[in-house]
């Protein structure tokens, strides 16, 4: 019998009046990444659509107005500024958290 099994039987078995109640330990596991969207190689647009006025100056091809449903969002494949070919997103694996609750 396990030791948490043993530990779990003594302590219900040791109550008065017929209470029962214990602590039960969980485990959990959590993968950490990201994705990072590079600027065009070309002409250094964001990878981003936005509404902020420095890209409507400096990139309008990547400026959306304000509540644009494409705010926030990757362009794409294709610069929408230069019409340039854009490298692929990296997704960076952080590596793996373990996370006890009792």
């Amino acid at each position: 019998m396990s030791s948490i099994l043993k530990r779990i039987r003594s302590f219900l078995g040791g109550r008065r009046g017929g209470a029962s109640a214990f602590s039960v330990a969980a485990i959990g596991r959590a993968t950490i990444a990201h994705t990072k969207i590079l600027a065009c190689p070309e002409c250094q647009a964001p990878g981003l659509f936005s509404s902020e006025e420095r890209i409507r100056a400096g990139w309008p091809g990547s400026y959306v107005p304000p509540g644009d449903p494409r705010e926030g969002k990757p362009v794409g494949g294709q610069c929408p500024n230069c019409s340039a070919a854009r490298g692929p997103e990296l997704t960076i694996d952080q590596g793996v958290v373990w996370k006890g609750h009792l």
